[in-house]
């Protein structure tokens, strides 16, 4: 996609970010870099949650 054409986000939405404690996203000028960022926290979050086979008992 075209740099120029990805939606920018808006001062809201880093007025949101900033309540929430999300200060490290200040670099990410787009939703996608932002959504991006989100679904990596999300899969780190998941892999972190997820028994290992041994704590299953499956070793």
């Amino acid at each position: 996609m075209n740099e120029e054409l990805k939606p920018k986000l808006s001062a809201l939405t880093w007025e949101r970010l900033d309540k929430l404690g999300y200060h490290n996203v200040r670099h990410m000028e787009t939703q996608d870099d932002l959504v991006n960022w989100f679904l990596d926290k999300l899969e780190i979050r998941a892999a972190e949650s997820t028994p290992s086979p041994r704590s299953r008992g499956l070793t």
